[in-house]
C-alpha cells in the first residue's frame, strides 16, 4: 500500500522496496499460474456442457432467443432479475435488511484507482492493445439498496477520463445496460444477454477488424 501511494504521489520507490516487489511478483506469479491450470482444469467440462446449448452456426437473433429462454429459466424465484443459485446462496435470508443499505457508497474515491493505475502503467510500458470494459449493475437491485445513480455515473466519467487521458481508447461502457432484461446474472455480474453484448465487441477486437 505505501509503494502504491509513493508512485500515485509521483515518489520513487527505494531499491529495498524494489527488491521486495520483485520478489512478491515472483512469488505471485508462480502462485496464480499454479491456481489458474487447477481452474482451468474444472471449467473445462462445464464449458463443454454449456457449449451444446449452442447453436450449431452462430446467429445472433438464434442467440438472443436462448439468452432469453436461458434468463427466463434461471431467474424465477426473485424480482430482481438474480440467478435462481445466487439468490438462495447469497441474498434469500438477508435481502430485507438489505433495502436502503448501499444509499452513502462512494466509488469515486476508492483506492482501487491507484491499483488500476499501476495496471495502466504496465499496459502501456508493454505498448498493449487493450479492450477496456465498464459493467453496470443489476438497475433493479441497486434501486432497492440505495446506491447512487450520479455517483455510478461519475466513478463511470472519472474511469472512462483516465483511460482517454493516457491514450487508451479502446472501451466498451455498458453502465447504462443494467436494467435491460437478463443482462445481468446477479447483482454486479453479467449475465446472458450481458456476455453477448460483450462477445459482439470483443470478438472482432480479438480479430483486428473493428474498435469500439
Amino acid at each position: 500500500k505505501d509503494c502504491i501511494e509513493q508512485i500515485a504521489n509521483g515518489k520513487k520507490l527505494s531499491a529495498t522496496q524494489k527488491t521486495y516487489l520483485d520478489l512478491k511478483y515472483n512469488q505471485l506469479t508462480h502462485e496464480d499460474q499454479f491456481f489458474s491450470t487447477l481452474s482451468l482444469k474444472n471449467r473445462v467440462k462445464k464449458i463443454k456442457k454449456a457449449s451444446k446449448k449452442l447453436p450449431a452456426k452462430e446467429d445472433n437473433a438464434e442467440l438472443e432467443s436462448l439468452a432469453t429462454k436461458l434468463g427466463e429459466k434461471a431467474t424465477t424465484n426473485n424480482d430482481f432479475g438474480i440467478s435462481n443459485k445466487f439468490w438462495n446462496r447469497e441474498l434469500k435470508d438477508k435481502y430485507k435488511r438489505l433495502k436502503g443499505e448501499q444509499s452513502n457508497f462512494d466509488y469515486v474515491s476508492s483506492p482501487e484507482f491507484g491499483d488500476f493505475q499501476l495496471v495502466l502503467n504496465q499496459f502501456a510500458e508493454n505498448n498493449n492493445d487493450v479492450l477496456f470494459i465498464i459493467p453496470p449493475v443489476n438497475e433493479k437491485w441497486s434501486n432497492y439498496t440505495g446506491l447512487s445513480k450520479s455517483m455510478l455515473r461519475q466513478f463511470d466519467k472519472k474511469v472512462t477520463y483516465q483511460l482517454r487521458e493516457q491514450g487508451f481508447n479502446n472501451i466498451l461502457d455498458l453502465s447504462n445496460d443494467g436494467g435491460k432484461p437478463y443482462f445481468m446474472q446477479d447483482t454486479i455480474h453479467l449475465g446472458w444477454h450481458g456476455w453477448l453484448t460483450v462477445d459482439k465487441s470483443v470478438k472482432p477486437f480479438l480479430d483486428g477488424k473493428d474498435k469500439v
